[in-house]
């Protein structure tokens, strides 16, 4: 599809305006999340890599047609690619500081991060920030986009094809710059997206490599069985004898064992056991030194055959091998599974202790508990195989993305909530659900008034770190324990709406967007996509009869906000039920909003294809005339 239509003519300030409109629409939060958690390779170590001749090749302009830009360094799950991706990185970044036209830019994918951290929608809107404030004069390509793909560009964010368009031309337009791109965590993204990335990536090496602009993408990932690229270098990491020369390093570094002949022994163990897996000897020295600290100098080796070679045992020796404060441990776990999006400390730190019945702990005195309290609880609760990010805004995640692939595809879920079985993730969503509720729960009497608020909403939220996200995600919890089998019949039907309502608008920021006191409970769960509860709502069948709110009936909020899966449901719960059913449902397909809009009206104002193609399936009328007399098909055209 192409999103560039003929320019249309503005005032200097107006296109400047439109421009950064656009550009401050890149960014997100966490957008370099990962990249700053990452711990800075030891001295000494890394340096190898610049040495190597696949590295320099691929910094070779002379070279760009026989591997079109691309090196790939692959490994095993915590070999230790990402610290190394940081170091080029940085040894890139400073290197250029003395290149004229010479731009470096990087994205590190996160599947423990929020969705724009492990998608290439993500990857996409970081490139381009990077390249556009870097070069200024690139953001010109912006200007050819048409109204339509700017108006979709405000209403939905950034879709994956105009970024991928936009990137095209930027890199175009390079001209006698040098753009290189460091990418890490490839297979923490989905693997379809990822394939598409980088047939993409391909397609604009080639056109690179045709007219001399000097384009260098550095990948890094697990062994990929699937996706290749047709020309490039490859590093194998756990092959590199420089990289064991660098676990070496790195043992004698934090051993705290000075250079005694036991000590040298004892290095040279851990070295052979690691079998080139950085993490395991990472979380190896932590367990050594609080050994050592105990003075149980002589057992070390002994402990170190105790030791399980695979990670995925190490993990589990990790987790249950004291057996404390076990409840703890489970429910933070859950919560770092499971979250609807990455927690702040503080909002874990509330969400265990409310969880686990600790109703004293349900606001913050902060003169009492600190952040850095929060901080070493959050290490204490995973012990040890969760942290906290160290970006602008600090988020809880896990060491690295191999604990939550030991947990959830591997034995890990099994040894530590044995009674689970296949529910093991209904169950969780269950669990943070009513975590959720019984922070809402706890504060029931609280004022909250929704004009005049100055500060309050503020002190609102550092009192209660939990309360936002237990508002905002409780219904969405259930939704997801409903999906995978477990009832949430009787949540439906008890659930505090009068008071959730109250919350939810407090926390609201745009006016439009508030519930009146008469809001439906089924009305909200189609404005949030909760098909799995409107599926056992007890109302669904009757839901053409509810109106009121912004966009008046719960069918229509659906449609306008794209809800696919609800519009579905909604659909369904009128069909089996009603002996009139498609009276009904023809009924309900041209029901009209203030505006005079039918569903069908609306999804094809908003460019709704898929949701557009499902009404007519179901027989909505193409010709049916709004308050501006205009059709669907007109609004379409």
């Amino acid at each position: 599809m192409d999103n560039f239509g003929p320019i249309t003519k503005f005032s200097d300030s107006d296109q400047t305006g439109a421009r950064q409109n656009l550009i401050n629409l890149l960014h997100f939060d966490q957008i370099d999340a990962r990249l700053m958690t990452l711990k800075t390779a030891e001295a000494k170590t890394c340096q190898w890599f610049l040495r190597k001749l696949e590295y320099t090749g691929w910094m070779d302009a002379e070279k760009l047609q026989e591997h079109h830009g691309f090196l790939w360094i692959k490994g095993k799950p915590g070999a230790g690619k990402s610290i190394l991706m940081k170091f080029l990185f940085s040894e890139a970044k400073e290197s250029a500081k003395s290149i004229p036209n010479a731009m470096v830019i990087s994205f590190f994918f996160n599947a423990r991060g929020d969705h724009l951290e492990m998608s290439t929608v993500g990857l996409y809107r970081s490139l381009l920030l990077q390249i556009f404030e870097k070069a200024p004069d690139l953001r010109g390509v912006l200007d050819g986009l048409d109204y339509n793909a700017q108006r979709l560009i405000q209403e939905h964010g950034w879709q994956i094809e105009i970024l991928k368009e936009i990137l095209a031309k930027a890199v175009g337009a390079l001209g006698n710059r040098t753009l290189t791109c460091f990418i890490d965590a490839l297979d923490e993204g989905n693997e379809d997206q990822v394939a598409d990335m980088i047939s993409f990536f391909e397609e604009i090496g080639e056109n690179a490599a045709d007219t001399n602009t000097r384009l260098h993408i550095c990948l890094a990932s697990r062994h990929y069985p699937t996706i290749i690229v047709q020309r490039g270098f490859e590093v194998v990491l756990e092959d590199e004898k420089e990289h064991a020369a660098d676990i070496t390093r790195y043992i004698k570094s934090k051993l705290r064992l000075g250079n005694s002949n036991q000590a040298e022994a004892l290095r040279s163990d851990i070295l052979e056991k690691s079998a080139g897996i950085f993490l395991w000897v990472a979380l190896v020295i932590q367990i050594l030194n609080k050994e050592y600290a105990k003075g149980h100098v002589g057992a070390l080796r002994h402990r170190l055959k105790d030791i399980p070679q695979d990670l995925d045992e190490l993990f589990e020796m990790i987790l249950t091998r004291d057996c404390e404060n076990m409840q703890e441990l489970r429910l933070c776990t859950q919560w770092v599974l499971f979250a609807m999006r990455p927690l702040k400390p503080e909002e874990l730190y509330f969400a265990v202790h409310i969880g686990l019945g600790q109703s004293t702990l349900t606001s913050w005195d902060t003169d009492s508990i600190s952040s850095d309290d929060m901080h070493r609880f959050v290490h204490s609760s995973s012990k040890g195989l969760a942290e906290v990010t160290k970006s602008r805004t600090p988020a809880v995640q896990f060491i690295h993305e191999s604990v939550r692939d030991f947990l959830l595809l591997k034995d890990g879920k099994r040894k530590l909530w044995p009674t689970f079985g296949e529910q093991f993730a209904g169950h969780s969503q269950e669990t943070l659900k009513n975590c959720c509720l019984a922070q809402i729960d706890a504060v029931q009497d609280i004022n909250l008034p929704l004009t005049d608020r100055g500060d309050l909403k503020k002190n609102i939220q550092i009192k209660y770190p939990f309360l936002d996200y237990a508002t905002t995600n409780v219904l969405l919890h259930s939704n997801q324990a409903q999906r995978v089998g477990v009832a949430q019949n009787t949540f439906i039907t008890t659930f505090p709406l009068q008071h959730w309502i109250r919350l939810s608008n407090f926390f609201e920021k745009f006016q439009a967007r508030r519930y009146t006191d008469q809001a439906s409970l089924l009305y909200i769960l189609a404005e949030l996509n909760c098909a799995s509860l409107i599926k056992v709502h007890p109302r669904a069948p009757d839901h053409f009869d509810i109106q009121g709110e912004r966009y008046t009936y719960p069918f229509i909020a659906a449609v306008v906000l794209r809800n696919e899966d609800a519009i579905r449901e909604l659909i369904h719960a009128i069909l089996p039920n009603q002996p009139d059913a498609l009276m009904h449902l023809r009924a309900e397909l041209e029901s009209k909003d203030n505006s005079g809009k039918t569903p069908l009206s609306w999804s094809a104002f908003r460019g709704h294809k898929a949701v557009v193609k499902l009404l007519l399936e179901q027989g909505a009328e193409l010709e049916s005339k709004d308050n501006s007399s205009q059709t669907p098909l007109s609004w379409a055209a």
